[in-house]
């Protein structure tokens, strides 16, 4: 089968978040199927993306596409307003490039036998490709995010993201009701799409590459405290701000000497106010985490919001870095407070969880090697095997003509 995959970020194995498992389900797939992946590219990183794609026979074409994110000007917020008075999504909009509508509408002209959706955020292309069955694979259910985030908005502001939130689960919705098939990163995810009325969803969860994350060695000196997630995710920029701002301060006054280590993409410099701060690196987006891993003495992750299961969690696992962690921020995982990472909630209760890690070597050894089962149940080889199993289930040997929008 010929399959067109259509994702907005470039797909790199040895990143961090989405483009893990989109390089993971497009290599996968292309064990089986001849796969063409059409990708936005923001960092100018294609070649590398590509090679990487390549060694599994996955073709990579990429066109630039930015999404906007942060602050709107008043004639932006004006076009948002009018966009969602018309009952249209005003998120949708921002990751379309005629640049990348051009790129689609060319190769999709040289027939294929399905689309992979890699995002709700593609769903504006699918208008130029022509009718073939539909494979939609979800990252997080969009919507519910921007719901979950409305509730910390003032009213005003709340009221238009619970719009935003309504029409953009219509369209997670349509496309759920037309694929052939969807996938669905956790069991949460699947409830909520099946609730949509989708037409067939799997639960096809998150992995880690084993064989490229070894068991790190324990780390000594300075105690740096990582943080893993770009900051144009909302969710990702409030943790990352949080931690800065209010937890590590707690931490040093045990251990003045820790630092945090922030890694992710900042396109619009959101957490460039934390620069300057004592005890706080920006590393910024970096091609390979393992240099990142092998410094850090542990992983802290204290979301309020967010969806899907947790890739970077599964990473620290793998490496061998213990874990301080909210439940949102675990969600998605089998995993236990005090077996395989600790939890906590509050800035107060995550400083202090960390400073009980950073002191206690033998609650590190344990959880590390619990983590680890967890990792090793995760590997994305066997997630890899389920989803061609569950793609063979739904396409069979070749593909029907049906619509695919």
């Amino acid at each position: 089968m010929r399959i067109l995959a259509i994702t907005p970020m470039l797909p790199w194995p040895l990143a961090h978040g989405g483009r893990i498992r989109t390089h993971a389900l497009l290599t996968g797939l292309a064990a089986e199927h001849e796969v063409v992946a059409l990708a936005g590219a923001r960092n100018g990183d294609s070649e590398h993306a590509a090679a990487a794609l390549a060694k599994h026979g996955v073709a990579l074409h990429s066109a630039p596409l930015t999404p906007r994110h942060g602050t709107l000007n008043t004639r932006e917020r004006l076009a948002k307003m009018w966009l969602l008075l018309r009952g249209r999504s005003a998120l949708l909009p921002r990751f379309y490039s005629a640049a990348m509508a051009a790129l689609v509408q060319r190769e999709a002209a040289r027939g294929y036998d399905a689309v992979l959706l890699d995002h709700v955020w593609m769903e504006p292309y699918l208008a130029l490709v022509p009718k073939v069955p539909l494979l939609f694979s979800t990252q997080n259910m969009e919507s519910q995010l921007i719901r979950d985030k409305a509730q910390d908005l003032p009213f005003a502001a709340r009221t238009l993201a619970l719009r935003e939130a309504n029409l953009l689960q219509q369209v997670e919705a349509r496309l759920a009701r037309s694929a052939r098939l969807t996938l669905a990163v956790s069991a949460a995810d699947k409830q909520a799409l099946d609730a949509l009325g989708a037409r067939a969803c799997e639960l096809v969860p998150n992995g880690v590459q084993l064989a490229e994350r070894p068991l790190l060695p324990a780390v000594g000196g300075t105690p740096k405290l990582l943080f893993v997630g770009g900051a144009d995710y909302a969710p990702n920029a409030a943790a990352a701000l949080c931690l800065a701002r209010e937890v590590l301060p707690l931490v040093r006054r045990e251990l003045p000497e820790a630092e945090v280590l922030l890694v992710g993409e900042d396109p619009d410099g959101v957490l460039e106010v934390l620069r300057g701060l004592p005890g706080v690196r920006l590393l910024g987006a970096i091609p390979d985490m393992l240099p990142a891993w092998e410094q850090s003495h542990i992983l802290v992750t204290p979301l309020r919001h967010g969806g899907g299961s947790r890739l970077k969690l599964l990473e620290a696992f793998a490496v061998g870095r213990p874990v301080v962690s909210t439940a949102v921020g675990a969600a998605g995982l089998p995993v236990q407070h005090g077996r395989d990472l600790l939890l906590a909630e509050t800035p107060a209760e995550i400083a202090a969880r960390s400073v009980q890690l950073l002191q206690d070597a033998a609650l590190c050894a344990a959880l590390v090697a619990a983590a680890r089962r967890v990792a090793e149940a995760h590997d994305w080889a066997q997630i890899q095997c389920q989803l061609r199993t569950v793609v063979a289930a739904a396409f069979g040997r070749g593909a029907n003509r049906d619509s695919a929008a």
